[in-house]
């Protein structure tokens, strides 16, 4: 009996200046498990320092520009950072301004 591995895959959307900073709009990321959405992000980010900047602060922490929605649901009424994804989920990144 052999075990087979089920790769977790989530699309991307990236809206804004995301997409230039990351040098495109989509993008498919691979995981062996569920990933959180942290990782998403890291993954995502992992070789684009201007990109990591732009949805992560100094502490690691969340930029307050930015909008995330996974499965078209804001992540502050999910588990934010800690949301849990599943195969086939899609994550938005979009820029956000506020004007007063």
């Amino acid at each position: 009996m052999t075990l087979e591995m089920k790769t977790v895959e989530i699309r991307v959307k990236l809206l804004g200046f995301l997409a230039r900073l990351h040098g495109s709009g989509e993008a498919a990321l691979r995981f062996d498990e569920s990933p959180r959405l942290r990782d998403l992000l890291e993954k995502l980010a992992r070789r684009k320092r201007r990109f990591r900047k732009a949805i992560f602060d100094e502490d690691g922490g969340l930029r307050w520009n930015l909008l995330i929605l996974v499965n078209r649901r804001d992540i502050s009424v999910l588990e934010g950072l800690d949301t849990r994804l599943r195969d086939g989920d899609e994550v938005v990144l979009a820029p956000v301004s506020h004007i007063g």
